[in-house]
């Protein structure tokens, strides 16, 4: 997919994604938990019936303990 840089609003996904992680990496320093923990939590958890992002990026389901 392609947007134009000086107008990001035209790529809404992505800029969603974005400020979601940057919203759960504030709450992380806030309440002193681990960053990478809730990046893989983050990762492996299925959005509104679609795959995972790490679905969609490895092709197969990554083992955790989270789910």
């Amino acid at each position: 997919m392609i947007s134009s840089p000086r107008y990001p609003r035209s790529n809404g996904m992505v800029e969603r994604t974005v400020q979601t992680v940057k919203s759960l990496l504030t709450k992380c320093l806030l309440e002193k938990e681990d960053p990478f923990a809730a990046i893989l939590n983050y990762n492996v958890t299925v959005k509104q019936n679609l795959p995972s992002p790490s679905e969609l990026l490895m092709g197969r389901k990554i083992k955790d303990s989270f789910t």
